[in-house]
C-alpha cells in the first residue's frame, strides 16, 4: 500500500454558526432536508451557495461546482459527496452533522471518514481549517489530533464478495455469492443490492419457471445488476427487473434473448421526457433515467442501441440543466451574493427608504420597494452598483419588518381582491386607492376555500410569512363569506332539516349556487311544505329549469365566483365574464365551457349566455302565454333578453321548443302533420306540479309587473307578428337525450310486457275544476281570469 503526505497543514478552529462561516467554506451535512434548511439560511444571510448531493447526475453536480469555483457564491452546502472525487477552492470545511445511515444503522462518524470530508480544505500547498456548525457543538480533541496529524488505526478488514459465480443453477449461484474468503482481512459485508434483487425474485414463479440453464441464470443475475438509482422501494425494483427478464426470454424456449420493446422501451422513457421547476421532481426522473441509460447500454437486450443512448443522454442532460437552474434559482440569489461581495472591505453605505417606497443609497435613487417585493432602478448601474444594491437590501430589512407589522395589524377594509386572483393590501385606511399586491390566490382542497400565496421576493422572514398568510387567509374566507352569503348559508345546513333540503343545499354550495333541476328533481319530488319553506327562507329557486339564488346574480357575486371555478378548474385568471348589468351575451357555444357560464349563473342557450334571472322570467312568460301546447315568441322577450328575434328563436329552439313555421306556410303544413301536431299538442301540455307552483310563486311577487305585461300598447300591436312554437315535450327540465336512428324496438320485460317506467310523474299542465289549491287555478285568480 502506497502512502503520499500531505504538504498543507489542517487546523481546527472549533464552532461558528452557519452564518458567520468564512468565505470559500462548504457546510456538511447528511440529511437532504439539513442541505436545504442551511442552504436556505446562507442564501438569506450570505446571497446564496452551491449544493452538491450523491443524487445529482455528475452534469448537475459540476454546474454546481463550476458556479462556486467561478466565484458567483462563496458557499457550498453538501453532505459527505464532498469528500469523493472533487477537489475545489475551500478553505473551511464545516461539519454540521457528525452521524450519519450507513445502510444499517445511524452512527458515529469515525476519525478517518471526518478526516476525508476536512481534507477538502486547503490542498497541495494552500493550509485549510475545518470545525462544527449547528447542532454540532465540539469534536473530541483526540478525534480533531487524529485528523490534524492525519493519524489513523490502519485497516485490519476489507470487506470482500466472491466474483467467481457458478450459474450451473440457482441454488450454485447463490451458494457462491456467500462463499466466504479463506482471509482473515477479506470478510463479508452486507448483500448488495444486486444480491437482495435476486433474493427476492426467487419468490416470483414465472421468473423462477424460466430460470433453469446456465444462460438464462446468467441472464437473470445481469438484469439483477440494473442499479436502483432511484431508490424506490425494493417491490418497485424487482417489478421492473422481473418485466425486463420475462420480456428478455419471451421468445420461443431455447431461441435466446429477445430483445426489448423499443416501444416500452419508449413507454417507459417518453414519460421522463419533461422539465419541472421542482427540485425532487427533476432529481426523480433523472435517477430514473439514468436507470434506462444503463439498460440501452446492454447491446444484446436493445434494438438500436446507440440511438437509445443518445435519447437517454440527451433527456437526462436536459434534466439536469432544469436542476441546476432550479437549485440555484431557490438556493442563490445572485444579486445579493454580488452585493454583499462588494462591502467586505468597504465602508457602510448610507441608505434609507422614502415613505412613497423609493430606496435611496448615498443620495441616489437605486429602486422601489412595492410592498415586500424590492424593484431595482435601471439607473443604479456603474462600478458602485454593487455596494449601492447591497446597502439598499440591508436598509429594507428593517423597513420590511415595520411593514409587516403594519399588515398584521390592518383592517378588512385595507385588502381586496382583484380579477386576476391577486390580494392588495392599501396601507393607508382611508386611502380609496387598493395599494399594491401582497399575494395571490390559489387552488385550495376546497371550491369556496382558495388558498393564499405570498408574491415577495424573499424579503420576509421565514418566521414572518405564515403569519402573514393566516391573516390574508382570515381576510379572505371573510370576503367569501360576505359576497357569498346565501351560498356559504347553504353550507352552514342543520341537522334538523329535512334530508331533501340538505341535499339539494349540498349540489348548491357545491356548484356555486346553480345546478340543473333534473339533477335534484328526485329530491325536490320528495319536498313537503316544510321543506319548500326552509327552501325559501334560503332564497333558494326552483325554477322549471334550473335551480339557483337569485341574489347571487349581483356584479360582484358573478365575477368571484367566476374567479374561485376558474381556480377549482385549473384555468388561468382572470376569467372571461359578462359585464356588469350585462342581460346576455354573445358567446361560441361550441367551443365555451357550459358548466362555466352556468355556475356563474349565465347559462348558455342558444348563441347566447343569459343572465339566470331574466332566462327565468322569459320561461315563466312562455307558460304563462301557451295554449293548445304552444306558444307565440313576444317582442319583449327579446328585449328582456337584449338579443335580437333570430337570436330569440335560436334561444326557444335550444330549451327544446320545436319553432313553428310561419303562417303563410302554416296551413299547408299543418294538414299534412295534424296527426304528429295533436300527439305533439298531448306530450306538451304535460309538465310538472313544482314547475307550476314555481310560476304561481314568481307571479304571486310580481303581480304588477304582470298586469303591465298583459296591456298590449299601441306601439306593440305596431311590431310584427313573431312566430310561434310546439312546447317542449314532457317535463321542461328534462335534459335532452341523444336521438336514436335505431329500428330496435325498446326491450321488453318479464313474459313480453314493457318494462315498468319508474321515470318522475307526469301530469297535464291545466288546471283540475272545483280544485282552488290548484297551483294553475292560482295563477288563474293572480291572472284575473277566474
Amino acid at each position: 500500500m502506497e502512502t503520499k503526505p500531505r504538504f498543507s497543514e489542517l487546523s481546527y478552529t472549533g464552532y461558528k454558526k452557519i452564518t458567520r462561516q468564512p468565505r470559500r467554506s462548504v457546510v456538511v451535512s447528511f440529511n437532504i432536508d439539513d442541505v436545504y434548511k442551511n442552504a436556505e439560511l446562507i442564501r438569506r444571510q450570505k446571497g446564496g451557495a452551491a449544493i452538491v448531493l450523491g443524487a445529482l447526475s455528475p452534469r448537475t453536480r459540476n454546474a454546481q461546482v463550476a458556479m462556486y469555483q467561478a466565484g458567483e457564491v462563496d458557499y457550498m452546502v453538501a453532505t459527505d459527496a464532498i469528500g469523493m472525487g472533487l477537489n475545489m477552492d475551500v478553505s473551511h470545511v464545516s461539519l454540521a452533522a457528525t452521524r450519519k445511515y450507513d445502510g444499517r444503522q445511524v452512527r458515529e462518524l469515525n476519525a478517518a471518514e471526518m478526516a476525508q470530508i476536512a481534507g477538502r480544505a486547503g490542498r497541495y500547498m494552500k493550509n485549510g481549517t475545518f470545525g462544527v456548525t449547528g447542532p454540532v457543538s465540539s469534536l473530541d480533541p483526540d478525534t480533531v489530533e487524529r485528523i490534524e496529524e492525519h493519524k489513523f488505526e490502519p485497516l485490519q478488514k476489507i470487506f470482500w464478495r466472491n466474483r467467481d459465480l457458478d450459474f450451473t443453477s440457482i441454488k450454485m449461484l447463490i451458494g457462491t455469492l456467500e462463499r466466504s474468503s479463506e482471509s482473515p482481512v477479506l470478510v463479508k459485508g452486507r448483500d448488495g443490492d444486486d444480491h437482495t434483487a435476486l433474493r427476492h425474485l426467487l419468490s416470483n414463479d414465472e421468473v423462477m419457471a424460466l430460470a433453469t440453464t446456465p444462460d438464462t441464470i446468467r441472464l437473470l443475475w445481469e438484469v439483477c445488476q440494473i442499479p436502483d438509482f432511484a431508490q424506490t422501494t425494493q417491490e418497485q425494483h424487482n417489478t421492473l427487473l422481473s418485466e425486463i427478464y420475462t420480456r428478455l426470454l419471451s421468445g420461443p424456449v431455447g431461441a435466446g434473448i429477445e430483445k426489448l420493446s423499443e416501444d416500452w422501451i419508449a413507454g417507459n422513457v417518453t414519460r421522463l421526457d419533461q422539465t419541472s421547476t421542482d427540485i425532487d421532481t427533476l432529481m426523480s426522473r433523472i435517477a430514473h433515467i439514468r436507470t434506462w441509460t444503463y439498460i440501452t447500454h446492454k447491446r444484446e437486450w436493445v434494438k438500436a442501441a446507440d440511438e437509445w443512448q443518445a435519447k437517454t443522454r440527451d433527456i437526462e442532460d436536459m434534466l439536469s440543466d432544469s436542476l441546476h437552474q432550479a437549485l440555484t434559482t431557490r438556493f442563490v440569489d445572485k444579486r445579493s451574493s454580488i452585493l454583499l461581495r462588494s462591502l467586505k472591505e468597504g465602508e457602510e453605505l448610507l441608505a434609507g427608504v422614502k415613505k412613497d417606497g423609493n430606496v435611496i443609497v448615498e443620495g441616489h435613487p437605486v429602486g422601489h420597494l412595492q410592498a415586500f417585493q424590492f424593484i431595482p432602478d435601471e439607473s443604479a448601474i456603474g462600478t458602485d452598483r454593487k455596494a449601492i444594491m447591497s446597502a439598499a437590501r440591508a436598509a429594507l430589512k428593517t423597513e420590511i419588518n415595520r411593514r409587516v407589522m403594519s399588515l398584521l395589524k390592518a383592517e378588512n377594509s385595507q385588502f381586496s381582491l382583484d380579477d386576476d386572483g391577486q390580494i392588495y393590501y392599501q396601507p393607508l385606511l382611508n386611502n380609496p386607492m387598493k395599494g399594491d399586491v401582497v399575494a395571490k390566490i390559489t387552488k385550495g382542497n376546497d371550491l369556496l376555500e382558495p388558498n393564499v400565496t405570498l408574491t415577495e421576493s424573499g424579503m420576509i422572514a421565514d418566521e414572518d410569512k405564515p403569519k402573514i398568510v393566516e391573516k390574508l387567509s382570515e381576510w379572505l374566507k371573510a370576503h367569501i363569506t360576505e359576497t357569498l352569503a346565501p351560498l356559504m348559508k347553504l353550507k352552514s345546513e342543520s341537522n334538523e332539516e329535512p334530508a331533501a333540503v340538505r341535499g339539494i343545499n349540498y349540489q348548491l354550495s357545491e356548484s356555486l349556487g346553480v345546478v340543473h333541476r333534473s339533477d335534484v328533481e328526485e329530491l325536490i319530488s320528495t319536498l313537503d311544505e316544510d321543506g319548500r319553506k326552509a327552501l325559501r327562507a334560503k332564497r333558494v329557486k326552483l325554477g322549471p329549469i334550473l335551480v339557483f339564488l337569485p341574489e347571487l346574480n349581483k356584479p360582484k357575486t358573478v365575477r368571484l365566483r367566476a374567479m374561485l371555478w376558474t381556480l377549482w378548474n385549473d384555468e388561468k385568471l382572470p376569467a372571461t365574464v359578462p359585464n356588469d348589468g350585462s342581460v346576455s351575451v354573445v358567446v361560441d357555444s361550441e367551443n365555451i365551457d357550459r358548466n362555466y357560464y352556468r355556475a356563474i349563473s349565465y347559462p348558455v342557450f342558444g348563441p347566447r349566455a343569459i343572465r339566470i334571472d331574466m332566462l327565468d322570467r322569459v320561461i315563466n312568460a312562455i307558460y304563462e302565454n301557451a295554449k293548445d301546447g304552444k306558444f307565440q315568441a313576444q317582442h319583449k322577450m327579446a328585449e328582456w333578453l337584449g338579443c335580437s328575434i333570430d337570436d330569440l328563436y335560436a334561444i326557444l329552439s335550444s330549451m327544446g321548443h320545436k319553432h313553428i313555421k310561419p303562417k303563410a306556410e302554416e296551413n299547408s303544413v299543418e294538414k299534412s302533420e295534424a296527426e304528429e301536431d295533436k300527439t305533439q299538442t298531448s306530450e306538451a301540455e304535460k309538465t310538472s306540479d313544482d314547475k307550476a307552483a314555481a310560476i304561481a310563486e314568481d307571479n304571486a311577487k310580481k303581480t304588477n309587473d304582470s298586469k303591465k305585461a298583459g296591456d298590449v300598447t299601441d306601439q306593440e300591436q305596431a311590431k310584427p307578428e313573431l312566430d310561434y312554437f310546439w312546447l317542449k315535450k314532457g317535463q321542461i327540465h328534462k335534459k335532452a337525450k341523444p336521438k336514436s336512428f335505431s329500428n330496435k324496438k325498446p326491450p321488453k320485460g318479464k313474459k313480453g310486457k314493457k318494462p315498468f317506467d319508474k321515470g318522475p310523474r307526469v301530469i297535464k299542465a291545466e288546471a283540475k275544476k272545483n280544485e282552488e289549491d290548484n297551483p294553475f287555478a292560482i295563477l288563474g285568480q293572480l291572472k284575473g281570469k277566474k
